[in-house]
């Protein structure tokens, strides 16, 4: 509380004038500090909240004021670190998942191509051994009559046919996988 003693109109002015000056000096310093110190740190406030969230894509914008500069230049370097990292992390893992995928592939060709030999070897060998043991008979003649020899003929010619078909399926499979061959980038 202010009480003036003296009734001068011109102390009141003055003391009045004084008055003003003080409080438009501490509204400019009230301005001054929302400016330089709080809205800046609003910025920063929100900025760690998207870091948080995972938004690193947004640079930030360095300012020169002495408070905040090197700081908010060490959180854009930080931003840059962290959104490399998750970079490299992601070629990572697309290089991990197609290697994945070509082993898994790998693998099933292998087993493909694994059943392919065991059944056509075996599909192979019953009439190779047929053929054989006509051959063993005939060469011993063990088949004595011209009927019993048309017969082991027919029965090398049928075999012979049937290892033909078996071939005639490999090579029209294998032309059918090199024709469904993908290609990947």
């Amino acid at each position: 509380k202010v009480i003036y003693t003296q009734t001068d109109h011109k102390t009141l002015i003055l003391m009045n004038v004084g008055m003003g000056i003080m409080f438009l000096l501490s509204v400019f310093l009230v301005m001054y500090i929302g400016k330089k110190i709080l809205k800046p740190f609003h910025r920063m406030m929100s900025l760690t909240e998207e870091l948080a969230k995972g938004n690193l894509s947004v640079p930030i914008k360095a300012e020169k004021s002495k408070f905040f500069g090197r700081f908010l230049w060490g959180m854009d370097m930080l931003r840059d670190n962290l959104e490399s990292s998750r970079e490299k992390e992601l070629e990572l893992q697309k290089e991990k998942n197609g290697l994945k995928q070509a082993v898994g592939r790998a693998v099933k060709g292998e087993k493909m191509k694994t059943e392919l030999i065991t059944n056509v070897s075996h599909d192979l060998k019953t009439p190779l051994s047929a053929i054989r043991l006509y051959n063993k008979a005939l060469s011993e003649n063990l088949y004595d009559t011209p009927e019993k020899r048309a017969q082991v003929y027919a029965g090398i010619d049928k075999n012979v046919t049937e290892m033909e078909g078996y071939v005639t399926e490999i090579m029209a499979a294998s032309r059918e996988e090199f024709l469904n061959l993908t290609v990947e980038m």
